[in-house]
C-alpha cells in the first residue's frame, strides 16, 4: 500500500541518509508511481537536509509547477542554491497573499541577508496577511535594521501586524511603542478597548 512505502521511505531518509537519495529519485520518477504516493514521497523529501532534498527533485525542476516548485525551491535556497533564492523572490510579486506568505516563509529558511531589501517592500503590501507574516520575519532577525522597521509596522492599521511587531520590539528590549498602547487604555473606549485589550493580552501572553 501507498502507506507501506511511505513508512519505508521514512526509514529509508531516517536510517540511510545521503544514500537514500538514489531511492527517493527512482521512485519519484517511475512512471508506475501513483500521485499520492508522490505527494507523500515530496512531504518525506523534504524532511532531508535541503541539499540532499535538492538533488532529489534536481531533474524535475524545469517541469514541476506552483506549489511544488516552490516547495522544491525552498530547499534549493536553503541549500544556497541562488535558482531557488530566484523563484521564491518572483513569487514574491504574486496576486496570491498566500502564495506571498509560504515565498517568505520558506526564503527565511536560507540565507536572510539575500531577502532583507525584498521584506522592506512588503512592510507596504496592500494585504494584511502578507504584512503580518512580513512582521514576522524580521522579527527573527535581530538587526539594528529590522527593529527600525519593526518600529514602521508598530503603526500598521492592522492588528494582527501591529501585535506581532510589539511582541518583537518587546523582546528586543524596545518597549516605548508597547507603552504608548498601555497608554491609550486611559481614553480608550467601546471597541477601541476591547481591540487594545485583546492586543496587549496577546503581548503578554507571547
Amino acid at each position: 500500500s501507498i502507506r507501506d512505502q511511505l513508512s519505508w521511505l521514512e526509514a529509508c531518509r531516517v536510517h540511510l541518509g545521503e544514500a537514500a537519495v538514489p531511492i527517493f529519485e527512482h521512485m519519484y520518477y517511475s512512471e508506475s508511481s501513483p500521485p499520492a504516493l508522490l505527494d507523500g514521497l515530496l512531504d518525506e523529501a523534504l524532511k532531508m537536509p535541503p541539499e540532499l532534498a535538492s538533488r532529489v527533485f534536481e531533474r524535475a525542476w524545469p517541469t514541476v509547477q506552483n506549489r511544488v516548485k516552490r516547495r522544491i525551491a525552498g530547499a534549493r535556497h536553503a541549500a544556497g542554491d541562488l535558482v531557488g533564492t530566484r523563484h521564491l523572490q518572483s513569487e514574491l510579486s504574486s496576486s496570491s497573499p498566500e502564495v506571498i506568505a509560504e515565498a517568505i516563509g520558506l526564503l527565511m529558511k536560507g540565507e536572510v541577508d539575500e531577502v532583507l531589501e525584498d521584506l522592506v517592500r512588503l512592510i507596504e503590501h496592500s494585504d494584511a496577511t502578507v504584512r503580518a507574516t512580513t512582521a514576522m520575519a524580521l522579527a527573527s532577525v535581530r538587526t539594528d535594521n529590522t527593529t527600525n522597521l519593526l518600529m514602521i509596522l508598530t503603526q500598521d492599521p492592522d492588528w494582527t501586524v501591529k501585535v506581532v511587531a510589539l511582541k518583537a520590539l518587546a523582546e528586543r528590549g524596545e518597549r516605548s511603542e508597547l507603552e504608548r498602547l498601555y497608554g491609550r487604555l486611559q481614553t480608550a473606549i467601546g471597541s477601541e478597548l476591547t481591540v487594545l485589550l485583546k492586543a496587549l493580552g496577546e503581548i503578554r501572553d507571547g
